[in-house]
């Protein structure tokens, strides 16, 4: 569970997508969709996730309330972009989006991305809008193609799964952290210490994107291999092995679509011993390490909650 200030920040920003978002929209059962979706992200650790341009914007020295449009596009964003990926993926049949079929929940996804951009507008700078607006909807776009990139072949490598990560996941938290920063400078024109700060938040969250997706990858490996993903463990397992049992390794790999989970255990097992979690849970730490390197600019009490997150996140009794 997040701890009290965590939660209550994100319920803040759940206020303001109802009151000042979705209101005047008058769609009521997506509100009622989002308040359901809501009510459970507060309450777990994907809260953090959802205060991410908040929490930003009180590193820079800005207040909570100059943040809550960025953080309204970056929850319903991060909403649109969930439903649009279980559709692709043919997933989540069961979830709350798809219990009134594949259409309506198509519909849920562009009406929240289209709700994330309305929120934009309420943000008070003129340039903080046009530029947040522009890396808000870049980012949409790069993940969108990243989608359509999937890395499920022996012609692929460990630097192909790394800049499709990047695109889906590693962008994505360091816009969120850089619009938050970004909102709470001055303006028309930033002073080079700003500049730098925005920079510095951009690459916490770049760093811990990263590091959330490759942990989320080897704790999902079974899954990802049912759904025929190869992540980080298995393109680490491929360079291990020779041709001979390289080949035997793809066969199995290739097998694992569309098994059940339970059924695979086999060549989880097998990529497991060639050390591929452990390794890959290390490179996650790097990456631990550089988005906590970022921070170091902020003052302590600013960055409490920045650096919180990114801690437990990778830490070895959690994995």
């Amino acid at each position: 569970m997040p701890e009290q200030f965590i939660s209550q920040l994100a319920a803040d920003s759940y206020r303001f997508i109802q009151n000042t978002v979705l209101n005047p929209l008058e769609w009521r059962e997506f509100d009622a969709l989002f308040a359901t979706y809501a009510n459970r992200r507060c309450h777990s650790y994907t809260a953090y996730i959802d205060s991410l341009p908040l929490l930003a914007c009180q590193a820079a020295g800005g207040g909570s309330e100059d943040a809550f449009p960025v953080a309204a596009a970056w929850i319903l964003h991060i909403m649109g972009g969930r439903i649009l990926d279980d559709l692709a993926d043919n997933q989540g049949k069961e979830s709350i989006w798809q219990q009134n079929g594949r259409s309506t929940a198509l519909s849920y996804s562009l009406f929240a991305l289209g709700a994330a951009n309305t929120a934009l507008s309420y943000i008070q700078k003129e340039r903080a809008y046009r530029d947040i607006s522009q890396k808000f909807n870049q980012a949409l776009a790069l993940a969108a193609k990243g989608q359509q990139e999937p890395i499920h072949s022996a012609a692929s490598s460990i630097e192909d799964y790394f800049k499709v990560i990047a695109a889906k996941t590693g962008i994505v938290f360091a816009l969120g952290a850089w619009a938050g920063g970004y909102v709470a400078m001055s303006e028309p024109l930033l002073p080079e210490s700003d500049l730098k700060a925005c920079q510095a938040l951009y690459n916490y969250g770049l760093n811990t994107g990263m590091m959330l997706q490759i942990v989320d990858d080897c704790t999902d490996l079974a899954e990802d291999l049912v759904r025929g993903e190869w992540t980080l463990p298995v393109f680490y397992a491929l360079a291990q092995v020779g041709d001979e049992c390289k080949s035997a390794l793809l066969a199995d790999l290739r097998s694992a679509r569309g098994q059940h989970p339970d059924q695979i255990q086999e060549v989880v097992a097998q990529i497991k011993e060639l050390g591929s979690l452990t390794w890959s849970l290390q490179v996650a730490g790097a990456y631990q390490k550089r988005a906590l390197a970022a921070l170091d600019q902020f003052p302590t009490k600013n960055r409490t909650h920045l650096v919180a997150y990114v801690s437990q996140q990778n830490s070895e009794s959690t994995l």
